[in-house]
């Protein structure tokens, strides 16, 4: 067995790129999740706001 197997190298850098993928995926969905449940009440009134026309 070779230590500097590039078959090998590349298969481990595969999976740390996944496990990293699966890892912000999960980190955005909490975020987009406390995101809703903290502003819950904004999406529930959808009450439209006086617009500033002077832009």
């Amino acid at each position: 067995m070779n230590l500097y197997d590039d078959e090998i190298y590349d298969h481990k850098m595969e999976e740390i790129v996944v496990h990293l993928e699966y890892f912000l995926l999960d980190v955005m969905r909490v975020a987009a999740k406390r995101l809703i449940d903290n502003n819950a009440d904004i999406f529930l009134n959808n009450k439209t706001q006086p617009g500033n026309d002077d832009f």
